[in-house]
This record gives structure tokens, C-alpha cells and sequence, in this order.
């Protein structure tokens, strides 16, 4: 079954919003994993009605501005060629063992003595 390697939540959708240019985007952005580069991902997309489909992700890196005046880098996950309805909020999406090791955090080497 296709739905087994998927075994690690890596967000559930509080919003979605359809850019011009770049498609249908998830919130919430998550931090950057270390040393990370954009990518296409397989997912497993879980509705509140039980629905599961596999789906590739475009994992991109943009760079965000905020009102109290910080910024840097998220990582956003987007599904172009999706709408809204096939990507509804409340969907949870799932990442298999083996793309869950992307978001892992490694020890900073100079914070060890």
C-alpha cells in the first residue's frame, strides 16, 4: 500500500493561497532544514474526509520581509497544477522516514567542546 512509506507529519494546511507565477502554496512556512536546497518531494496528502493522494511538492526557500521589520528565509511548500479544493484546509501532509531525515537538525559543530 502506497500510504505505508509515508510515515512522518510534516504539516497540517492552516491556509492555502493561489500565486500568480508560482501556483498553490501551503501555510504554515516551516524553518529551513540545514543545508537545504529547493526540491521536489513526494507527499502523501490526507483530507478531513479520509481522502489520501500522493502529490509532488515544490519545496522552495523564498525570502519574507515581516511588519515588525525582521526577515529571512522560510521554506514553503507549494503544489502547482492544485487548487485550493484538491489542497483544502485541515489536510495533513505526510513525508516518508527517509525525506523526514531533510528535516532533521544536526548539532552546530561550534557549539560542541
Amino acid at each position: 500500500m502506497a500510504t505505508d512509506k509515508y510515515t512522518s507529519l510534516l504539516l497540517e494546511v492552516e491556509d492555502t493561497f493561489d500565486l500568480s507565477g508560482i501556483g498553490l502554496v501551503v501555510a504554515p512556512l516551516l524553518e529551513l532544514p540545514d543545508d537545504f536546497r529547493p526540491q521536489k518531494l513526494s507527499v502523501l496528502l490526507q483530507t478531513l474526509d479520509g481522502a489520501e493522494k500522493e502529490l509532488i511538492a515544490q519545496l522552495t526557500m523564498p525570502h519574507f520581509r515581516y511588519t515588525s521589520g525582521e526577515s529571512g528565509f522560510r521554506l514553503q511548500i507549494g503544489f502547482p497544477g492544485y487548487s485550493k479544493d484538491e489542497v483544502p484546509v485541515g489536510s495533513k501532509i505526510l513525508i516518508s522516514t527517509e525525506a523526514a531525515k531533510l528535516f532533521e537538525r544536526r548539532p552546530n559543530p561550534s557549539n560542541t567542546q
